[in-house]
């Protein structure tokens, strides 16, 4: 019977598919979030930040996946 041991196993490096799902699906919320954000502002803040209304409603309207 061959001997396996714990040290062995551990070399193999999975690929880690599912930590690189959670930041993406943590990255969509944020832009959400963000976008969000970005359409309760005034014009006057808008103004502040250099942006115009147009290219607000631009970024406002991308798909939550997009940047």
């Amino acid at each position: 019977m061959s001997d396996i041991t714990l040290q062995s196993m551990t070399n193999i490096e999975p690929t880690d598919w599912l930590g690189q799902a959670r930041r993406q699906i943590s990255r969509w919320r944020r832009l959400a979030r963000q976008r969000r954000q970005l359409a309760a502002f005034s014009l006057r803040e808008l103004q502040d930040i250099g942006i115009t209304p147009a290219d607000a409603w631009r970024e406002i309207h991308k798909p939550f996946w997009r940047d």
